[in-house]
């Protein structure tokens, strides 16, 4: 188990770098939570996750960064097929000060579609620019 959930991980990493915005937002489960450090936010839809993740790669983007890697510390041992996965994203950037990390959180359920994230907790973020992003209102349920 704790291969896969590395590898799918990675996976969620690749296809944000490659916009693959609408595979990516099939990975989580909606209204998905977002804690960022101890801010809040919501998305509400797939819609919604994928203007965040529009906004997160623009954000890399512009810092240079080449790729993130997902480096999972551990797995807890599922129960009602519900479980959390600790972890470290490092971005990788060309300028090695634009590289940044971030700690996360995954509460995870395993559903007939795999691994999906039902809510998000990132304790330490690197990439900030995830504080201004504001969906549009007609995005918002």
């Amino acid at each position: 188990m704790f291969r896969q959930v590395q590898d799918r991980m990675q996976w969620r990493a690749d296809l944000l770098f490659a916009g693959r915005y609408e595979d990516l937002s099939r990975e989580y489960l909606y209204p998905l939570a977002v804690y960022l450090e101890d801010r809040l936010m919501v998305l509400h839809t797939p819609a919604m996750l994928m203007a965040a993740a529009t906004h997160l790669r623009d954000a890399l983007v512009s810092r240079n960064v080449t790729c993130s890697r997902f480096s999972l510390s551990a797995v807890e041992l599922p129960r009602d097929k519900r479980f959390r996965v600790w972890g470290t994203w490092q971005d990788m950037a060309a300028n090695p000060a634009h590289t940044r990390r971030s700690t996360a959180v995954y509460y995870m359920r395993e559903t007939d579609d795999g691994y999906q994230s039902e809510m998000l907790h990132f304790p330490q973020l690197g990439t900030t620019e995830m504080f201004d992003f504001n969906p549009p209102q007609q995005m918002i349920a």
